[in-house]
């Protein structure tokens, strides 16, 4: 008995020794990784909102692959990228917010590239005074705007709100959701990457705290799921044609049934029209986010301007030339079905909110390069296209003329 124990002993001790170094190693390793480029744009651990960037920082931006970027990156005083701004808007100048995802947040672009900067050049070069905020974040959506608008957004008093919409906002939607947490009165007290439908789920904690528990769940966990649905001899069959698993089960090609897939795939929104019913089944879902967030800008009078815009596999066969197979999408074909960008215009008609489409303004260039090949992001210049659709358009011009003949010499709101 007394060898049992010793043994046992001598075990744990090895597996607590080895646990330690493989987290010192993937903690060293994490230090020098150069994959910055959506991961840095995400920002750090957050209990309250998921993620978010930390206020005074700075890093770079740095492609996975082939060098496409290379940029420095100014976190502000209030966690907005660009340079520093007071909380009380300044007499006379007009405050616009702008929400989004990576895009907004201008993965690949330097600070002057970005769509945010962009649009509040043009408007002064216009002869208007604006202020244009940043609030573009990695991977944020309808529901992390949501929170954040209420919690602290209003607190800067925007006078308009321009909400850049991405195809992928549904399936963030979907998971942030089962992160939420809620008072016993059913409010949302906070979105916790930590609990999952409402209880802590410990290995997900675990996560949050240790490279090394990142490393086992996607190396080893997720690689039995890809082989549960593929079956062994297709996960086998995939990996030796260089094709990637997860690409597979989200165009429908496992052996299992995938009952639903945006468990797995960030683009359902853009898949095709035989995934409608899916996909309108979770846009109920954020659609609901979109009306809060309407709803919560209404209370103080404040419009809100819906933009949607294109991926790569829409402008043209040479856009996200690369990258796109990464995803499942195929080389070389240009997606004509604009199906989801209908559910979005149709919503916003329904909604009575101002909705601008920059999709005609890319195909109008779709010889230039405005996607980068492998990443998928804009090129300075699609942020340049972006910026010129939403400050051209006439809705735009005319909400923008409203908010100014509303407010007084002070620039307090009438």
């Amino acid at each position: 008995m007394k060898k049992i124990v010793f043994s046992l002993m001598i075990f744990l001790m090895v597996i607590l020794m080895a646990s330690a170094l493989g987290e010192a190693g993937f903690r060293i390793r994490d230090m020098f990784d150069r994959n910055r480029g959506l991961r840095n744009s995400v920002g750090d651990i957050n209990r309250r909102y998921c993620h978010g960037l930390k206020p005074n920082s700075r890093f770079r931006l740095i492609a996975s692959k082939k060098n496409e970027y290379n940029v420095p990156v100014c976190i502000n005083n209030f966690g907005f990228r660009g340079k520093d701004i007071l909380k009380n808007k300044r007499p006379g100048v007009a405050r616009i917010m702008v929400m989004g995802d990576s895009f907004t947040f201008g993965v690949g672009a330097r600070e002057n590239e970005t769509i945010p900067f962009l649009i509040e050049e043009r408007l002064l070069a216009k002869g208007r005074e604006a202020e244009v905020i940043n609030a573009g974040f990695g991977h944020y959506s309808p529901l992390l705007h949501y929170l954040k608008l209420k919690d602290e957004y209003m607190e800067f008093k925007p006078d308009m709100v321009i909400y850049l919409f991405d195809f992928s906002d549904l399936a963030d939607d979907w998971r942030f959701e089962r992160n939420l947490v809620y008072d016993k009165f059913g409010r949302i007290v906070r979105c916790d990457p930590a609990f999952v439908d409402g209880r802590r789920d410990w290995w997900k904690t675990m996560r949050i705290h240790s490279k090394l528990c990142v490393y086992i769940h996607n190396k080893v966990v997720r690689l039995f799921d890809k082989i549960r649905i593929l079956g062994l001899k297709g996960y086998i069959t995939a990996k030796m044609n260089h094709k990637r698993a997860k690409a597979l089960i989200v165009t429908g090609r496992g052996k299992s049934e995938v009952t639903d897939t945006i468990v797995y795939d960030g683009y359902l929104m853009i898949r095709g029209r035989d995934k409608l019913p899916d996909i309108m089944k979770h846009f109920k879902r954020t659609e609901k986010y979109l009306n809060l967030i309407k709803y919560r800008l209404a209370e103080d009078g404040i419009p809100m301007v819906l933009v949607i815009y294109p991926y790569g596999i829409h402008v043209g066969p040479a856009q996200w030339g690369e990258g796109r197979a990464y995803w499942g999408f195929k080389k070389g074909k240009a997606y004509d079905d604009y199906y989801a960008f209908d559910i979005l215009e149709d919503y916003a008609r329904r909604n009575n909110l101002p909705c601008i489409n920059v999709l005609p303004d890319f195909l109008k260039r779709k010889e230039r390069k405005l996607f980068f090949d492998i990443d998928g992001h804009f090129t300075p210049e699609a942020n340049s296209i972006v910026a010129e659709a939403i400050t051209s358009n006439g809705a735009f011009d005319s909400l923008l003329n409203a908010v100014c003949g509303r407010r007084d010499k002070t620039g307090i709101a009438k």
